[in-house]
């Protein structure tokens, strides 16, 4: 491994316009996706502050791994709760 980081350092100084290219391309990626993921966890995988929280849930058909609802059919689930409390109207 030493003879590894020698030979980088030697190829490195035969050629700084390619170094310092590679160097520079390598930091932009890293800070892009430093960015990229800080916004990602603040919108995505930060729990949302909503009042009851422990009273949200997903509507979800057995045969399907993800939630596809049209609006008449949530408006209808909705109109024909007898489990949940009423849903309030956000403003």
């Amino acid at each position: 491994m030493l003879q590894d980081l020698r030979l980088a350092l030697r190829q490195m100084r035969s050629s700084p316009g390619f170094a310092v290219t590679a160097i520079l391309t390598l930091a932009l990626g890293i800070a892009a996706n430093v960015i990229v993921f800080g916004i990602l966890q603040s919108l995505v995988l930060q729990p949302i502050d909503v009042p009851h929280a422990e009273q949200v849930m997903t509507l979800a058909r057995p045969e399907q791994n993800y939630p596809i609802f049209s609006y008449p059919e949530v408006r209808d689930v909705r109109d024909g709760n007898t489990v949940f409390p009423p849903l309030r109207r956000l403003p």
